[in-house]
């Protein structure tokens, strides 16, 4: 009986010892313990930052809704999150593996989403929550009157409603998050906002590497063209006065825990 006693307690001391040593490496290098780091909420799950809106329009048998959103005119960027649900069935999407898809969903693809802008780009992932579909939209723009961009537009092939004056519907939206400023010299500057980083510059922009610095001493290398870190979610714009490079993150940033940004291996200033 000792015996077995002795055994187990060994056992429990060798389990101990093993937990004590992953939750020291854990936090050391993720600023998490063990337990929060494998079934904690994602450190990459800042959806609370974005805006609750409930904006949403029924056609047929269709119900779309523009459930949250996050925007900001510096970054020109949105991100948002819609769900569509159809009476009586499964809502028709073509999603790759990965989990991109077009902007298009619905029987025969009649249904679109888009950004009325002089330049835009979009991208689009989702899933199914049983039925419904959820979207994820990630999208840049460009416009001398940013007040057009201030709405997300829906389309219906089915009916003819596919013009931005003469649309589905319109889900407007409104700047809804704080966006930090960095120096890196005379002629260049960074926005970051949660959903992108944005380089501007009076000269020719040559971006390298960005990396994030947390005030907790901790970085996060957000762009890396070596690497190609961040290269699939990038938009460059050119005028007489200013040049441009967008990079929308993959996830949200909370920018309040943000000490500095290095451009080019470089530590910017605000």
């Amino acid at each position: 009986m000792k015996r077995k006693y002795k055994k187990i307690v060994i056992i429990l001391s060798f389990v101990l010892i093993v937990t004590i040593g992953v939750n020291i490496f854990t936090y050391a290098y993720t600023g998490k313990n063990v337990w929060d780091f494998f079934w904690g909420d994602s450190p990459n799950d800042m959806m609370y930052l974005m805006e609750e809106y409930g904006q949403s329009v029924t056609i047929d048998e269709y119900t779309i809704t523009l459930d949250s959103a996050i925007f900001d005119d510096k970054t020109e960027c949105v991100y948002s999150m819609f769900r569509i649900s159809k009476e009586g069935g499964k809502v028709e999407a073509s999603i790759c593996k990965y989990g991109s898809m077009s902007n298009c969903f619905g029987e025969d693809m009649r249904f679109s989403l888009g950004i009325f802008a002089d330049t835009s780009s979009m991208g689009f992932t989702g899933e199914y929550d049983g039925e419904d579909l959820i979207m994820y939209g990630r999208n840049t723009y460009h416009c001398d009157e940013t007040e057009d961009t201030h709405a997300i537009y829906l389309f219906d092939g089915k009916t003819d409603k596919i013009r931005f004056e003469d649309c589905a519907a319109k889900f407007d939206l409104k700047p809804t998050v704080n966006t930090e400023e960095f120096s890196v010299n005379d002629t260049t500057g960074i926005y970051i906002s949660p959903i992108a980083v944005k380089i501007f510059s009076t000269e020719t922009i040559n971006t390298e590497s960005i990396e994030i610095l947390y005030k907790d001493g901790t970085k996060e290398e957000v762009v890396n063209v070596e690497k190609r870190i961040g290269l699939g979610s990038s938009s460059q714009s050119y005028t007489l006065s200013e040049n441009t490079e967008t990079y929308i993150f993959s996830d949200l940033k909370d920018i309040e825990q943000i000490e500095s940004i290095i451009y080019n291996g470089e530590k910017t200033v605000k």
